[in-house]
């Protein structure tokens, strides 16, 4: 028990939690079973983690850019707000 380390796994079945034992030796890297990752296994990884901050970013870039056209086309906000001291009270009664 003295060469393990317990260790939350946030990957299994329902999203529930599971405790698993881990050798002190063990690689920090390892495939779901287990096993040794390999050259290729962390490459797909590195891909896909580009992948997916690339596309993240896009999505930020496409949000900013549609909110600075937005207030571009109307104005700061509240720059459109009519308070009733601005409006013809008397079609409102």
């Amino acid at each position: 028990m003295k060469n393990e380390l317990f260790v939350l796994d946030a990957h299994t079945d329902f999203g529930m939690r599971a405790r698993k034992t881990v050798r002190l030796d063990a690689p920090l890297l390892a495939e779901s079973d287990g096993s040794q990752v390999t050259a290729q296994s962390v490459a797909r990884a590195r891909r896909r983690s580009r992948a997916l901050i690339r596309a993240g970013s896009e999505v930020n870039v496409t949000l900013c850019r549609a909110t600075g056209d937005f207030f571009r086309e109307w104005g700061l906000p509240g720059s459109r707000f009519v308070g009733p001291e601005d409006l013809p009270m008397e079609e409102y009664r």
